[in-house]
């Protein structure tokens, strides 16, 4: 019942946490799902670095980047049809970051920079440490992730994630070859998608179980 299920999490899983939503089925299935893989597994804490540059003033040769600016699902940039001016406090990233949204994570607005510049604090900002960048921005964009942080959210206006649950996100670690082979995946499906819409999402829909073989 509940309470084993909160004596259970609080061996490791989840702390502090008695609303019903972190023992969700749909979460609870996706981190045994992670679990059952034969790879290592970190918490993400480990995996990345958490950058935590502040700023306080634009630079005009430095592009903003707001969550409305992250397509769902597929971490694609679409630039904003004006440029923002001014903002109050924004964090710097360098290309090769990965940027995971603490806002509403269910709309999986998970980017991975193509460029320098400055990003609403409504963003982790992840230096890869022990992975591949873009295999650690593949895994953050899957549903796994998304049927993780969906249930963690607190907050009802503006539903969030807080730091320390994200930090313990657990990342499978293959070896560098499967990790490759994951990533080159990707970018066929990412081709896939400027030729044929409906073939890509086809191939997205897919992927998760193909990597679970993988691992």
């Amino acid at each position: 019942d509940w309470k084993d299920k909160i004596f259970i999490t609080n061996q490791g899983e989840i702390e502090g946490r008695i609303d019903p939503s972190p023992y969700h089925p749909i979460r609870l299935t996706a981190i045994k799902k992670i679990k059952s893989s034969k790879v290592q597994l970190l918490p993400l804490k480990e995996v990345a670095e958490f950058s935590k540059k502040l700023v306080t003033s634009k630079s005009d040769d430095l592009i903003f980047l707001g969550l409305e600016n992250i397509e769902s699902n597929t971490g694609i940039f679409v630039p904003s049809e004006e440029k923002k001016k001014s903002f109050g406090t924004a964090l710097t990233f360098e290309k090769g970051d990965v940027l995971f949204p603490k806002l509403r994570p269910y709309l999986n607005k998970v980017y991975l920079a193509e460029f320098d510049g400055v990003c609403s604090t409504e963003f982790y900002v992840l230096k890869a440490k022990k992975c591949d960048r873009m295999y650690l921005f593949w895994f953050l964009n899957s549903q796994l992730v998304v049927n993780q942080t969906s249930y963690l959210m607190t907050g009802n206006t503006l539903p969030r994630l807080q730091t320390e649950e994200v930090e313990n996100l657990l990342i499978p670690l293959p070896p560098i070859q499967i990790q490759n082979k994951i990533i080159e995946q990707m970018k066929q499906i990412k081709e896939a998608r400027k030729l044929k819409e409906t073939e890509a999402q086809q191939l997205l829909d897919s992927i998760n179980d193909y990597v679970l073989d993988e691992l």
